[in-house]
């Protein structure tokens, strides 16, 4: 976790704070730039980033055929109404 902390400050000027949890606990929490937990931080989500990454590299290595399949193919545990409908991909 060192490195990543340092890579923040080296590399990553504009990030104030990182925290990544892992079953409910906090494996890291780490504030940059002054800043501290009583903060309130303007959050940009890179979720959408890594979610896009890991779909592409599945994609690649044929894990994924198509993004035109529905979600329901990949989590059937899921019960929402209109699951079936909903494709990895939606313009």
């Amino acid at each position: 976790m060192i490195n990543i902390i340092s890579m923040i400050r080296e590399d990553f000027p504009h990030v104030n704070a990182i925290s990544i949890n892992q079953h409910g606990k906090p494996l890291l929490k780490e504030y940059f730039n002054g800043f501290n937990n009583n903060d309130i931080f303007k959050i940009g989500c890179i979720f959408k980033s890594i979610v896009s990454a890991m779909v592409g590299i599945a994609l690649q290595d044929n894990k994924i055929q198509s993004l035109d399949q529905k979600i329901l193919n990949y989590y059937p545990e899921i019960v929402l109404s209109d699951i079936d409908k909903i494709l990895l991909y939606s313009p």
